[in-house]
């Protein structure tokens, strides 16, 4: 099995629908654990094919299926490192979770 990013942008998409395909057959049967991981794995193949460029570091974003907004402090391939509002600690989350504003034209 090729690691995402020996992947072209077709084989991700291929890939991104599998995993929802399959993600939404774990949570029919009430896998919920598998389900999840399947969801971060979509989230991380969909990082491959977003831009990073358009992602300031500095800025705060708000993320996809979270309540906080998160201050990105770099990026590091698909993953932003930084802060959620109100807490002190880094973690890192992949760049495809991040919103970033349509009339953003960077």
């Amino acid at each position: 099995m090729k690691l995402f990013s020996q992947m072209s942008e077709e084989e991700l998409r291929l890939e991104i629908e599998r995993l929802q395909l399959e993600e939404a057959r774990a949570r029919r049967f009430g896998m919920t654990s598998e389900a999840e991981v399947l969801r971060q794995r979509r989230a991380l193949a969909r990082s491959y094919l977003t831009d990073a460029k358009r992602i300031r570091t500095g800025d705060v974003y708000e993320v996809e299926d979270h309540p906080n907004r998160f201050h990105v402090e770099k990026i590091n391939g698909v993953m932003a490192w930084g802060k959620w509002e109100g807490r002190w600690e880094t973690v890192a989350i992949p760049i495809s979770l991040i919103r970033i504003p349509e009339e953003d034209d960077r």
